[in-house]
């Protein structure tokens, strides 16, 4: 079969669109491969430019200066735990010689629930009645067994697909479950992976998502194997950052959101920007948000599937804060920094309870003290004002950790909602529907548009080792267009057999 071939000099033979981890990796692994094979010195030969709509690349990693007891530090505003079981996160970060710590877990932890009671407990099981314990166990067993007839990337094999993408997950918890005190765990659990509620989830797609983490339990945990197990030394929007530089800074485009994707030309795809500017490409990655994408015009339109799929993948919401304190005085008493909260009673008026959900201990791989949480209700909780939201999130931490908790040195707060171009966070969930009657679409290449983003990978769908994994795969899908005769080195073969099994490299 005889390679595609550049006709005209300016012709690229690859453009990402969107510049987060997906889009930055997908640019690292096709500058990679492409010099390679051209036999190029520097970038001379390989032609790839990623496109940024922000002014900033990451995407939904964002690291801010915040101030501490010596200056300023780096903190996490948006995604930014690992854990061993994600090889393809871990390849890159090694490849971009980005380091890792763990996640501090040591000491009791906290629990409020729809009583305000606050519950202390030390073991790795929520302070719950019996009852609640069995029934929270009864009801991760049966989700553990039934996202295992899920497979992420064969869901034609699921016999019961239909039946489970027409329930919503919270008629699945209320038809399933006995205690109140469970049902709010769980509950709690959810919004804070999804950024939003069970009865916005469709049940067949709940179950996926968990599959894809090799087990619902993965996905809330710090232990061994969960998806809070490490933080990255320096922060996470590094590994856009530097996976970009490795492309060259001329190959890297800033404040440039697409406004039109042209395919109507056989030789190449045109794509233009709202600055009025005009590339040439031989294939395009698109790496933006699903729901982003609908903002650009495609010519010829996309298939209609494609539009319903975006329709029913609604983002979520999540609001982060930090707070940067004196002293780690939590660690000095024996406390590991973790809450887990319904809210506690309603504090301002326009909502309906307290302002925390989950707070983790923060101290950074310098030693500097701080916590970090999000936000219970944060729909709610984004139309108050930041000055009163800082006010209530102290007064919370108060309430768990003791009068040290006041003494903070700085509070940041982050509404994903008001990110242009990302418009929410975490993820783009799915409701009740979209799996059945559009899943197909959503890594499908439409010509010479192939899919990335965290959303369409198949392992750790949802978390920034699953946007590596379409970040390589879509890269793949281009190099095997751009000259089939390649071959290709297994690399991300290799990373997803490995993926879900515990890395032995710490």
């Amino acid at each position: 079969m005889a390679s595609e071939e550049n006709k005209l000099d300016d012709v690229y033979d690859a453009v990402i669109v969107g510049g987060g981890v997906a889009g930055a990796t997908a640019a690292y692994r096709l500058h990679n491969v492409l010099s390679k094979k051209k036999g190029a010195n520097n970038n001379d030969g390989c032609k790839v430019l990623l496109l940024e709509a922000k002014a900033r690349l990451g995407g939904r990693t964002l690291t801010e200066s915040v101030k501490v007891k010596d200056g300023q530090e780096m903190f996490d505003l948006g995604g930014q735990w690992i854990g061993r079981t994600q090889h393809h996160i871990l390849w890159l970060m090694k490849e971009l010689g980005i380091e890792y710590y763990e996640q501090y877990t040591l000491g009791s932890k906290f629990l409020c629930l729809g009583d305000c009671k606050i519950r202390k407990y030390n073991s790795s099981l929520p302070k719950l009645s019996f009852m609640a314990l069995l029934d929270l166990g009864n009801v991760m067993l049966q989700i553990n067994r039934m996202g295992k007839k899920v497979p992420p990337d064969s869901l034609h094999k699921c016999k019961q697909a239909e039946e489970w993408d027409s329930m919503t997950v919270d008629t699945f918890i209320r038809k399933t479950m006995w205690t109140k005190e469970a049902r709010e765990t769980l509950e709690t659990a959810i919004h804070v992976i999804f950024g939003a509620t069970p009865k916005e989830l469709s049940l067949l797609y709940f179950l996926q998502y968990g599959n894809a983490a090799g087990g619902c339990e993965a996905l809330v945990e710090t232990a061994k194997g969960g998806a809070q197990e490490f933080r990255i030394k320096g922060g996470a929007q590094q590994i856009s950052e530097k996976a970009a530089e490795k492309i060259g800074s001329e190959n890297v485009w800033l404040s440039e959101p697409v406004k039109l994707i042209d395919q109507s030309n056989p030789d190449f795809v045109t794509i233009v920007t709202e600055s009025g500017k005009e590339v040439k490409t031989k294939r395009v990655i698109m790496a933006a948000p699903i729901h982003c994408v609908e903002n650009i015009q495609f010519k010829p339109g996309l298939p209609m599937d494609r539009h319903y799929l975006a329709q029913r993948m609604p983002i979520g919401h999540l609001m982060k804060f930090i707070v940067t304190l004196k002293k780690a005085f939590w660690r000095d008493a024996g406390l590991s920094g973790e809450v887990v909260s319904l809210g506690g009673p309603p504090v301002v008026d326009g909502c309906d309870t307290g302002p925390i959900q989950l707070v983790y201990d923060a101290v950074t791989s310098n030693g500097s003290p701080a916590l970090v949480g999000f936000f219970s209700n944060s729909r709610q909780w984004r139309k108050i004002e930041p000055s009163v939201r800082r006010r209530e999130v102290v007064k919370s931490l108060v309430d768990y950790f003791g009068l040290e908790a006041d003494d903070i040195i700085d509070y940041v707060d982050k509404d994903w909602a008001e990110e242009e171009y990302n418009g929410g966070c975490p993820v783009n969930i799915m409701t009740t529907g979209a799996m059945t009657l559009f899943h197909d679409t959503l890594r499908k290449p439409v010509d010479r548009v192939h899919w990335a983003g965290t959303e369409t990978s198949t392992i750790w769908t949802g978390y920034i080792s699953g946007a590596v994994q379409t970040g390589l795969r879509a890269a793949e899908e281009v190099l095997n267009k751009i000259d089939p005769t390649w071959t290709q080195d297994g690399l991300l073969d290799s990373l997803d057999k490995k993926s879900l099994v515990p890395s032995d490299n710490f």
